[in-house]
């Protein structure tokens, strides 16, 4: 079974090739060309053919690096990477200042007006919004006032938690220094991680607690297993369970993470008793976060809304005659006539009837979405610099390419690293399926509603320690050369 995800895992890295050539070919001449596909089904079989013949020097080479690295004591590198990300994202932040569009704009002027006059509300109403980050971000604004550089110094303590996680997670699943030390400095350097660093974005609350959530989730069965404390275990769970709803209110779609985060834990149980009471934890973590919110959407619209209205509205723009995959100001119909709650459910059900009525088109579509979930990685590039200072000239052009150059090697060395170690222990481990399965998660919910390359921004994490398993050896071929 485990075994399935892995080469599930393979074919979406070769999609991942395919589809940065093509969407960067469109974005460089505006044109979906016969040429643009012809070349990127050619970059993606020179990829393949190259990691199944190369990817073994590539591994030895990155090995090599090894012995340099794992010199530098594990505290000494974890503060080394912070220090060192820090000072990128401010150097980037005091060369391009923020300035604030769509998104972005909506959910700083939301935690603003939260502070200054209580209240929660948009043109769109009380709930459009999910109040996860503007949450996050009013509490900054307790403290340091409502600035334009508020969002960095909160999105720096989140970077700072990312790459101790991730040194952590890695260190985890793999058991090997060199994961650790590798997958930490991807994310150091990960281009459009840096250039988001100045945005209120959703996805930087993400990038932390996403892994933060597994690392957890993956300590709970070790307590369980090696400690035999059932208390501990359980309070880590219902901390899962917290981390859960927090990522719920900043992501709807989270919400139905918790399946991923259980499957690990049925992989563990031994009895089913066991994975009930874990599962009963975890639920009550997440309902304590969210139910707040449920009280007070309740108190302003009269009607029961889990966390926001805007998921139908986002759902039919994504599923309509005339969507692209992408963002759409509004779809075919329109659902602007409507109250707030009406229109989230108006647009669940023409969303729904177009589906059913066009199913050719909406699979269609679906690939689409995916070629644009995995094709582009300058979100924070466009936003800092295209959109929010208007820069367009040959900077914007460098900065668009290195990010998107970078992604496309990151993703190389998940493809070699996956084939590399296809004999290995690690296609059959269930901490790594659980990595697969969360990057599906979010995949195929794109698939679905509308898609594009910041959606996949909170997976970094979980390509960088893929990515960092080629400095891992290969425990098939050193136990065979023995």
């Amino acid at each position: 079974m485990n075994s399935i995800f892995w080469h599930i895992f393979l074919l979406i890295s070769i999609q991942a090739g395919f589809s940065t050539v093509l969407v960067n070919w469109n974005q460089a001449f505006r044109n979906l060309s016969q040429l643009g596909y012809f070349l990127a089904i050619i970059w993606a079989l020179i990829t393949l053919f190259a990691v199944l013949k190369y990817n073994c020097v590539l591994a030895n080479f990155t090995q090599r690096l090894t012995i340099i690295t794992t010199r530098i004591s594990k505290i000494h590198w974890i503060i080394i990477c912070i220090i060192t990300g820090i000072a990128v994202r401010i150097i980037w932040s005091l060369v391009f200042p923020p300035q604030f569009r769509s998104d972005y704009a909506e959910y700083f002027n939301l935690a603003r007006n939260l502070l200054e006059y209580g209240s929660y509300s948009h043109n769109h109403g009380y709930a459009y919004w999910p109040p996860g980050y503007p949450l996050f971000l009013y509490l900054h604004f307790l403290i340091f006032g409502v600035h334009s550089w508020v969002p960095l110094i909160a999105n720096l303590w989140l970077f700072s938690l990312s790459i101790i996680v991730t040194f952590l997670l890695s260190r985890l699943v793999s058991l090997n220094n060199c994961v650790s030390y590798y997958s930490s400095i991807f994310l150091v350097f990960w281009p459009t991680y840096v250039a988001s660093v100045t945005l209120p974005s959703k996805e930087m609350i993400l990038v932390s607690l996403l892994p933060t959530s597994i690392l957890l989730n993956i300590l709970s069965t070790r307590i369980a297993v090696e400690k035999h404390s059932l208390l501990v275990t359980l309070l880590v769970i219902f901390f899962v369970g917290i981390l859960s709803g927090v990522m719920s209110l900043a992501q709807p779609s989270m919400l139905l993470f918790l399946i991923v985060l259980l499957f690990y834990q049925w992989s563990y149980c031994k009895n089913l008793k066991s994975f009930f009471v874990k599962l009963i934890m975890m639920i009550i973590g997440t309902c304590l976060v969210i139910s707040p919110w449920d009280i007070r959407n309740y108190g302003v619209l009269n009607e029961f809304v889990l966390i926001s209205t805007n998921g139908g509205d986002i759902f039919y723009r994504a599923n309509n005659p005339i969507a692209t995959g992408v963002y759409l100001r509004a779809g075919e119909r329109d659902l602007e006539q409507f109250g707030e709650v009406e229109r989230s459910k108006v647009g669940y059900r023409w969303g729904i009837e177009w589906i059913l009525g066009n199913p050719v088109n909406f699979l269609k579509l679906a690939l689409q979405k995916q070629i644009f979930f995995l094709g582009d990685d300058g979100k924070g590039i466009y936003e800092t610099l295209k959109r929010g200072l208007g820069i367009t000239d040959i900077r914007y052009f460098i900065f668009m390419g290195v990010s998107n150059l970078y992604y496309l090697i990151v993703w190389i060395f998940v493809l070699s690293s996956i084939w590399y170690h296809r004999k290995s222990n690690f296609p059959k481990a269930s901490e790594m399926v659980t990595f697969i399965l969360t990057f599906l998660y979010l995949f195929l919910i794109h698939s679905i509603f509308e898609s594009g390359g910041k959606h996949h921004e909170s997976l970094v994490v979980i390509l960088a320690i893929f990515a960092a398993l080629m400095g891992c050896e290969n425990s098939s071929r050193s136990n065979s050369s023995v």
